[in-house]
């Protein structure tokens, strides 16, 4: 439709990522290009749209949490995203879009509010992670318990693994911020810009949180 503000592409095939090419004179990537890890190759401009791809935690409940790239395409019209899992951020987002259909006014300002939902769930899961540390240390030295030092060691490094693949994401959605920042869909918006600088400020406090944890 004329009037489309998102395409989230799901697990496209090639048959549905040419009518989407067709329709809006896109390149679409490929499931092995969004996983290249090449800044050129993640961030890149063509033929007036912004591409970023961006790792984001999948699982995050999980001792261990996963991470998959999902791409975003900033074009004069629709958001479009590409993506082969079901990150949590993007069905919160649904559902506050449900209550309040008002933030889906334009492809950046969605873009914008689904990078809101990413950066809060990655506080909850480094939060958890935290916690999980925390307990690990409070059993290492308390008094009069007996210690599994095999079993503990095992949990220690999950929970390394864990901030690594926090430290992945975020460092990468810091790189994704800046680079927006000068797409004039955003630069020529004040409350956007303001948004993404908020955006940026957030990405940075956790990254120092979690190497704090780590």
């Amino acid at each position: 439709p004329e009037d489309a503000i998102w395409i989230d592409l799901i697990c496209p095939t090639r048959e549905e990522d040419a009518v989407i090419e067709t329709a809006l004179g896109l390149s679409i990537p490929t499931r092995e290009e969004m996983a290249e890890l090449e800044a050129s190759s993640r961030l890149y401009r063509e033929n007036g749209a912004t591409y970023v791809t961006a790792d984001i935690l999948h699982r995050g409940d999980d001792e261990l949490p996963a991470v998959e790239p999902v791409t975003f395409v900033l074009t004069g019209g629709p958001l479009v995203t590409i993506r082969y899992f079901e990150p949590r951020p993007f069905a919160m987002l649904a559902e506050k879009l449900e209550r309040e259909p008002s933030l889906c006014a334009s492809g950046p300002e969605l873009f914008l509010h689904i990078m809101e939902a990413v950066i809060d769930r990655i506080s909850d899961v480094l939060s958890k992670n935290a916690m999980r540390v925390e307990e690990i240390s409070t059993h290492v030295f308390a008094d009069r318990k007996t210690v599994g030092f095999a079993r503990l060691i095992t949990k220690l490094g999950r929970a390394q693994q864990a901030g690594a693949r926090i430290d992945q994401s975020l460092s990468g959605l810091s790189r994704v911020f800046a680079f927006v920042s000068v797409d004039e869909r955003i630069e020529g918006d004040a409350e956007a810009r303001a948004h993404l600088k908020s955006l940026s400020r957030d990405a940075l406090s956790l990254i120092g949180h979690n190497q704090a944890v780590a």
